[in-house]
């Protein structure tokens, strides 16, 4: 993991006088799970997208892969669930950047250990999932070989599972950036995905063998450094 997935959000974003108005106009109309689509809401999302794409350097604040805007996936995820706290709805400080499969996955599981305290917590302590506004990822969750997720702390095993971070297109697309950016990376892949230690972690192996063609990979490979060793 490098130092731009790794990040950390320093500061929430700062609610402009006409997010404040927006936000105002859309209590008044009488909150509920729906409000978050009200239309009259679209300008206050872009201007927090748009701040929290640069703080998580185009990372999902989940799995901490890139989230290409061209594919439409990046979305507002609210850390504390905002049907179940509908105070808390517009708060910044409960808003990450998201992909949306991490989006779906996370959904509605509990964020916090107490759900009944009055005010927002401000100790990273109190949340359940890893949380970008106090944690730094590294120290709760480990990418093994770039590939596949490990929780190290309780936060960490929870976002894993929760987030079910090591499902089957996620494992795919962290493998194909290994094989895309080192010489031979496919080995590597094939001698993880195959490996015993991660049977209960690894989601549908034979799949993932298929959709990354690493049995041809390795026989291709084989076959031409047997062909060398004979000359």
């Amino acid at each position: 993991m490098n130092s731009q997935e790794d990040f950390i959000i320093d500061k929430p974003y700062t609610l402009l006088p006409e997010d404040k108005e927006t936000i105002s106009k859309v209590r008044g109309k009488g909150l509920s799970a729906k409000s978050w689509s009200d239309k009259e809401l679209d300008d206050f999302k872009k201007n927090i997208r748009d701040y929290l794409r640069e703080k998580q350097n185009g990372y999902c604040a989940f799995c901490r892969m890139e989230i290409h805007e061209e594919n439409a996936t990046a979305e507002l995820e609210h850390i504390v669930n905002k049907g179940s706290r509908l105070d808390w709805m517009f708060l910044p400080q409960n808003l990450v950047l998201s992909c949306r499969l991490c989006n779906t996955s996370k959904s509605t599981n509990k964020s916090i250990k107490n759900m009944t305290v009055i005010n927002y917590p401000t100790d990273g302590d109190d949340f359940l999932f890893v949380n970008p506004y106090f944690d730094r990822y590294s120290e709760h969750i480990e990418i093994r070989n770039d590939i596949l997720y490990h929780g190290i702390s309780k936060k960490g095993i929870y976002t894993v599972d929760k987030c079910h971070l090591n499902r089957m297109n996620l494992t795919i697309a962290r493998a194909e950036n290994v094989i895309k950016n080192s010489k031979n990376g496919f080995i590597g892949v094939f001698l993880m995905i195959n490996n015993p230690v991660y049977a209960k972690v690894v989601e549908d192996k034979d799949k993932i063998i298929k959709r990354l063609h690493l049995k041809e990979r390795m026989q291709q490979y084989k076959a031409k450094h047997s062909n060398e060793n004979e000359r």
